[in-house]
């Protein structure tokens, strides 16, 4: 049997980092081996107790095969041995079913307290929960996924630097689905033939940061692939202070926040007479999940700091 790949979870209890444990439930080849969040009250968290519904065969599920405690619980076994440290090669046993097939895994307040077993971290907090997983994650010799935005450039220097000295990989994205790799990349094949660019981004009405750090990425691929600014027009008279927008070298950025949104991106082209409208929609967080088990396994075998999705799609 192929050996599992173990991540830690640093913003676990957050929306998006409930997903990627629970999608790590789902993948044949992943283990989720602890989690951390600075709002944890408790030291573990319960895995989903349904993934024997989806089709998840016994020997995934995070339970010992031969009593069913989950990881970090006692075995019902003379000795006492903790499942995390005496039960990693687990078996297909159908006793796992009777016993509820999901477990448990560490948490803690602290991502240095629960890495000791993982083999990748991934990070869904914030800048600074970023740059703190940084400085934590790449000196222990552990691989880092980074979907959080907001991060500080001077991080992102030290990540480069912390990777190349502990021969990791660390990778970094504004934004794991697919079709946003995709919009990207058409929208630099695109900008050079345009004069005017508007990028309208709506998000659920909990978002702390406005635009969004997907909505950034691709204003910088639009501008990056014009020799010139885009124009942007202000508005003789503005009535309602802030109404044409931020900039960002020259693309207008217009965010909106609201119930019933998750992510949407629209990047609208302008020239004489035509618009060319490039649009993405996340209608659930599931369509984060794709590539974030892609980035998971990918960056096992790519040293060094890597940007954007893109890169791992071949785009």
């Amino acid at each position: 049997m192929t050996e599992s790949i173990r991540v830690a979870v640093q913003g676990a209890l957050g929306r998006m980092g409930r997903e990627v444990i629970d999608t790590l439930v789902k993948e044949p080849d992943m283990l989720p081996v602890g989690a951390a969040d600075a709002n944890a009250q408790t030291d573990s968290i319960a895995l989903t107790s349904n993934s024997a519904a989806v089709g998840i065969p016994p020997h995934r599920r995070m339970v010992c095969p031969e009593c069913g405690a989950g990881v970090g619980e006692v075995c019902r076994h003379p000795k006492g041995d903790r499942y995390d440290k005496s039960h990693k090669g687990r078996r297909n046993v159908d006793k796992n079913l009777d016993n509820g097939g999901a477990g448990r895994i560490p948490l803690a307040t602290s991502l240095e307290d629960v890495i000791a077993d993982a083999d990748v971290v991934v990070d869904f907090t914030n800048g600074a929960g970023a740059a703190a997983a940084i400085e934590t994650a790449l000196p222990n010799g552990k691989h880092l996924v980074i979907g959080s935005t907001g991060i500080p450039d001077g991080a992102v220097e030290r990540a480069e630097k912390l990777a190349s000295d502990n021969g990791v990989g660390v990778f970094i994205a504004p934004n794991f689905t697919i079709g946003v790799a995709v919009m990207i990349h058409l929208v630099e094949r695109a900008a050079r033939f345009f004069d005017y660019a508007d990028l309208i981004e709506t998000h659920h009405e909990a978002k702390i940061d406005a635009p969004s750090g997907t909505a950034l990425a691709i204003a910088e691929a639009a501008a990056q692939a014009k020799a010139e600014a885009f124009k942007a027009p202000a508005a003789e008279t503005e009535l309602v202070a802030g109404t044409r927008g931020g900039q960002h070298r020259g693309v207008v950025i217009h965010s909106a926040r609201m119930p019933g949104r998750v992510a949407h991106h629209e990047m609208v082209f302008g020239h004489v007479g035509q618009t060319l409208t490039i649009r993405h929609d996340s209608v659930n967080r599931e369509s984060f999940m794709p590539g974030v088990m892609l980035a998971v396994r990918e960056i096992r075998n790519r040293p060094g700091l890597t940007i954007g999705l893109g890169k791992l799609l071949g785009l």
